[in-house]
């Protein structure tokens, strides 16, 4: 997914001149606190998935955490759970053990157990630093 985001959908989704405002960041990878399951090394991207403390950070209530699937997201497997078009998706942090990740349900919830990551119903909300003083 790492790979992906930042390849594919970096040159895809943003044109030349938005991608030289695209800062590449340093992201921790913490811990799973819940299960103590080990989140691995720094990494270094431009664009990233939230940790679980990102998204409580920047999106404060369930109802903000909340995902609607594009229909790019529809057209590649993203699942809706409600009427509403509400998908599960996926943070960086580690979920219950090493074969999945925590995520966001599609009611806004934290899922600190996560999903298995060969999974392909849950979308991708990415997430990016830009340079606004380019």
């Amino acid at each position: 997914l790492r790979i992906w985001l930042n390849g594919e959908f970096y040159y895809k989704a943003f044109s030349s001149t938005e991608n030289n405002r695209i800062l590449q960041v340093a992201n921790p990878n913490s811990d799973n606190e819940t299960y103590g399951t080990e989140g691995g090394n720094e990494t270094k991207d431009r664009i990233f998935l939230l940790s679980i403390d990102e998204a409580e950070k920047y999106f404060t209530t369930d109802e903000e955490r909340i995902c609607k699937a594009t229909a790019y997201a529809l057209s590649n497997g993203a699942y809706v759970y409600d009427e509403a078009g509400s998908s599960r998706w996926w943070l960086r942090s580690p979920g219950y053990d090493a074969d999945s990740a925590a995520c966001i349900d599609a009611d806004g919830d934290i899922f600190y157990n996560g999903s298995r990551v060969n999974s392909n119903t849950d979308a991708v909300r990415p997430a990016f630093w830009l340079d606004l003083n380019q």
